[in-house]
């Protein structure tokens, strides 16, 4: 069984280091398991870097007409990398999303990993996945 946990970052927030740690634990009890990241700071060999910090920087242009100022605040989930293109997607059973905002993966990405029929699980390290951000009188979180 191969496992791809799926995270912004290796090492950058509770979340990714939790993902991190998870990896390894996998790989030492007999699991094949790498990490995908846009941000890596480990020099992890099954850590893999995956696209640039652009996408990241689409989302808050896209936003900071919503948010008046609040930048950080939300993340509409429009822009990201497509993972389901890296051979590390490919090679996968599983893939286990961690904390992917800020431009990691997009709601259509997510879209096309359900329908390419891999097992995903989704540890939510906070409530975005299932309430999104409220920033005044916008929700930004959509169903897929």
């Amino acid at each position: 069984m191969k496992v791809l946990l799926v995270s912004t970052s290796d090492l950058a927030g509770g979340g990714a280091i939790a993902a991190y740690r998870l990896m390894e634990a996998l790989n030492k009890n007999g699991v094949k398991a790498k990490m995908l990241v846009r941000d890596k700071q480990s020099s992890s060999v099954t850590v893999a870097q995956v696209g640039t910090i652009i996408p990241k920087v689409m989302e808050r242009l896209h936003i900071m007409s919503y948010l008046k100022g609040k930048l950080w605040e939300a993340d509409t989930a429009d822009f990201g990398i497509d993972i389901t293109r890296t051979e590390e997607y490919k090679e996968a059973d599983i893939i286990h999303l961690h904390w992917v905002n800020q431009g990691m993966i997009s709601l259509s990405c997510l879209k096309r990993m359900m329908k390419d029929g891999k097992k995903i699980v989704w540890t939510l390290h906070d409530e975005w996945p299932y309430l999104g951000k409220n920033a005044g009188n916008v929700l930004f979180c959509r169903a897929i």
